[in-house]
């Protein structure tokens, strides 16, 4: 009998360390949401953080696309600044002495592509820019060799020669003259449009005259006669080159020596 008491009370120690070690198991274990949930809380941390490294890429996109320019507000006062301070003895003329301010000019220029850029770049460091402006001398550069360009020619004003055929011809180069298709009076003007390769720097006069007594050729003294200037457009990546005409109030007899 004496023994009992020493048994129950090893067995209820025995008891509370089962449940000690019970709940300890349990408390331990891995709850099934908390596994899923937890592993996926991991990997979204994970992601946020991949997402805000791309954010950052993204960022530098931004950077690289306002970079996509070479000529920035610092390059412009660079190649400027450098130019002005070593005019002297180099048998430059200073930029402004024919095209504006150097920076502003710069900026303009910024909106092209490479190419242009690059050139606008070698003409403010190299070229002496006396007898050229900077926009002759980018050209130049950009464009040493002929190439294929548009023309455009549109008339207004000749309602009085409706119906009229008109030849019209584009100074390509030196006495060379490349010739439009053929045209008549429509409506009170013409529109001639035509490609042709050209110095893209050089002058291009348009010459026409209305055929009007219908022989094939041009006479001065019957026949009515004009030119016109074509004007280079604005945008140096896709060169283009137009003219608008109105009937011609002064004599244009010339143009019957070249076409």
């Amino acid at each position: 009998m004496s023994n009992l008491p020493s048994t129950r009370w090893t067995m209820r120690l025995s008891f509370v360390v089962f449940q000690v070690l019970a709940f300890s198991l349990v408390g331990c274990a891995p709850d099934p949401g908390d596994s899923n949930g937890g592993s996926d809380a991991g990997d979204d941390d994970d992601l946020v953080d991949d997402d805000d490294s791309i954010g950052d890429d993204d960022s530098i996109g931004d950077d690289d696309s306002e970079g996509s320019t070479l000529l920035t507000a610092s390059e412009c006062d660079r190649i400027c600044q450098e130019r002005e301070d070593s005019i002297d003895g180099t048998g430059n003329c200073p930029f402004d002495w024919n095209s504006g301010d150097c920076r502003e000019v710069c900026a303009d220029y910024a909106v092209f592509n490479t190419e242009t850029e690059e050139a606008f770049i070698q003409c403010v460091e190299t070229d002496p820019l006396c007898f050229l402006d900077i926009h002759d001398c980018v050209l130049n550069t950009r464009y040493p060799a002929p190439m294929v360009a548009p023309f455009s020619l549109v008339a207004t004003g000749f309602d009085d020669y409706e119906s009229e055929p008109v030849v019209v011809a584009l100074e390509a180069g030196g006495k060379d003259f490349a010739y439009a298709a053929p045209q008549t009076v429509a409506g009170g003007g013409f529109t001639a449009e035509w490609e042709e390769s050209t110095n893209i720097s050089g002058g291009h006069l348009a010459l026409y005259y209305l055929d009007l007594d219908g022989d094939g050729d041009c006479d001065p003294a019957v026949d009515l006669t004009g030119s016109a200037q074509m004007v280079l457009g604005a945008d140096i990546d896709e060169p283009s080159f137009s003219a608008e005409v109105q009937l011609p109030e002064t004599d244009a007899s010339f143009v019957c020596d070249f076409i």
